[in-house]
């Protein structure tokens, strides 16, 4: 995807030539010829051709690979499963056919869980790639110091125009205030993650900028669908009514999110800013709990992450929850998990004991949508975390992803969203603005409607 138009200038990032110089797609959307650019190397100096593209996608769908990865071909599954072959038709065309159609499936091309590591590297590393990884990019991996930071440096031999930057180095600061006074004291150029209460504080300082950058997500709650008093339809929408998401975004993230009424993020292409989903109304949920038998009150226990990827600060976020809820007679308690632990235990899907977990999502593909809400995508073979399961909002997905015209898939998500806001699978709360903080000498940041950002143009003028 252009990383290089702003939040305010596009609502999701548009495709551009990358490793693929140019693409076909035939008119049913099931077979993508996809044309390599020539003359471009791995960091470790070997070529990259389709030939190598093959090798990675054997090693996500190909069981009888020598290289196979059955962690690369489940984290994938939600994308490849329609697959039917793949093929290096000469050193420069690689194609995909597929057995139904799928019209997201270039934007998907494009994401970097598709990324193409070099095969000589997988045999050189195995299953210690992930440690030693050897890629295409500006920017080529030197060390890692684990806990404590990531050298990277340019690549001299990067295929489009070089970096401007020397290299980068990445360092992991879990504690809030100290990546705001690191930040201050100029011992680090760049923070991704800003706590909240600190925004205003950055905001007054004459040589520091705070820009919000607005990537498609929202933070949420995963609820029980089949387990649990959240097997109960009431129970889910009396809880989505008695969160005040407008008191929370105020008052706990200073206004640095924006209320989230459905599951569908801004920056997503199927976002639908007239969507009012559930106002904070705690009479209703009374009222909803009483006609579902839990007039007397109720206890729900599930497990939330203590930090991590998106999380924003979710101890404060989730007791404020915890409060607005026991307010209407809901008495939540929860275990708190380290990130790889909780990530570990929520891939499980939410277990009978459970009556939900805490995490948050996001794409600029609309069939992320379908990712979250299909039933054929329980755990493990996806991530409906939640046991979701409605007919209707299948039949729709499965003819979204199929629809080539933009408009009208656009509308058949939107007629899903619909569906799945009244079943309330979810708890909605809040989209993140994401804002990020750097020293005015750090020139060239452009605040994409994405997850991620471009590092090509950014330079230091000191």
């Amino acid at each position: 995807p252009d990383l290089t138009q702003s939040a305010d200038d596009v609502a999701s990032p548009p495709l551009v030539e990358g490793l693929a110089e140019s693409w076909d797609v035939d008119d049913e959307a099931t077979e993508f010829t996809f044309h390599i650019r020539d003359g471009v190397q791995f960091h470790d100096g070997s070529e990259l051709d389709a030939n190598a593209v093959e090798f990675n996608w054997h090693r996500a769908l190909d069981e009888d690979f020598e290289h196979y990865s059955p962690e690369a071909g489940s984290f994938l599954n939600a994308t490849l499963r329609w697959v039917d072959s793949y093929e290096a038709t000469d050193e420069s065309t690689f194609v995909v056919r597929l057995s139904e159609p799928f019209a997201s499936f270039l934007l998907h091309m494009s994401n970097d869980s598709f990324g193409v590591i070099s095969p000589q590297a997988i045999e050189e590393y195995g299953e210690d790639i992930g440690s030693n990884p050897v890629g295409t990019g500006p920017f080529r991996f030197v060390d890692r110091v684990a806990g404590e930071r990531i050298d990277l440096e340019r690549n001299e031999d990067y295929w489009a125009d070089s970096a401007q930057l020397d290299g980068i180095v990445i360092r992991p600061i879990a504690e809030a205030a100290s990546r705001v006074a690191s930040l201050q004291g100029g011992e680090v150029d760049f923070v991704v993650t800003i706590p909240p209460d600190s925004v205003d504080l950055l905001e007054g300082e004459d040589d520091i900028e705070v820009v919000y950058a607005g990537p498609p997500h929202i933070w949420f709650w995963m609820l029980n669908f089949r387990d649990t008093p959240t097997q109960d339809q009431r129970v889910r929408q009396a809880m989505n009514y008695a969160i005040d998401r407008q008191s929370l975004v105020n008052d706990i993230l200073s206004g640095t999110a924006e209320p989230a009424a459905g599951p569908i993020p801004p920056g997503n292409p199927g976002y639908n800013p007239d969507v009012t989903g559930y106002e904070y109304d705690p009479e209703r949920a009374l009222a909803l709990l009483e006609e579902a038998g839990y007039g007397d009150g109720i206890e729900l226990h599930g497990f939330v992450p203590e930090s991590g990827s998106g999380m924003m600060v979710p101890m404060d976020m989730n007791e404020y929850i915890q409060s607005n809820l026991a307010d209407v007679g809901i008495d939540v308690t929860f275990d708190v998990m380290e990130w790889g632990a909780f990530i570990d235990r929520a891939r499980q899907g939410l277990q009978e004991e459970d009556a939900f977990l805490n995490t948050s999502w996001g794409s600029n593909d609309m069939y992320w949508v379908e990712e979250m809400f299909h039933s054929d995508l329980h755990p493990p073979d996806g991530n409906v975390r939640t046991w979701y399961e409605n007919e209707e909002v299948n039949q729709l997905l499965e003819q979204a992803r199929g629809e080539v015209d933009e408009e009208l898939r656009v509308s058949l998500y939107q007629e899903a969203e619909a569906l799945i806001i009244d079943d309330a699978p979810w708890l909605f709360v809040c989209h993140d603005r994401a804002p990020k903080a750097f020293h005015s000498s750090v020139q060239g940041f452009v605040g994409a409607p994405s997850w991620y950002f471009d590092m090509i143009n950014l330079r230091l003028d000191r």
